[in-house]
């Protein structure tokens, strides 16, 4: 499936504390759900979105499972490399190595 992406678009998000997205009873879920998604974003639609986005979301993506000691799989480094950006793609994997490295 293709997927849409707009940069300028805007989105208004109703929250209260009622609703999951203003409860803090589930934060932890909440971070977790969306690193789970960052990992999707990088994984199945790297080609359809802008380099810079890709890239935004892998530094993300590996600081939380940094933060939270959560290992990293070596394939998300792989859109840098299919980008071309070699020197890139061998930055993250040694970036990955080190989170990994890190979790005992």
């Amino acid at each position: 499936e293709n997927i849409m992406y707009n940069r300028t678009t805007k989105v208004q998000v109703r929250i209260s504390e009622f609703s999951i997205s203003g409860s803090s009873l589930m934060d932890k879920e909440k971070t977790s759900a969306r690193n789970d998604c960052r990992k999707i974003i990088i994984t199945k639609y790297s080609k359809n979105l802008p380099k810079q986005f890709i890239s935004k979301v892998i530094d993300d993506y590996l600081y939380f499972c940094y933060s939270n000691k959560k290992r990293v799989e070596y394939f998300v480094a792989k859109p840098h490399l299919e980008n071309g950006n070699f020197f890139s793609f061998l930055k993250v994997l040694r970036r990955i190595y080190y989170v990994n490295s890190k979790i005992k």
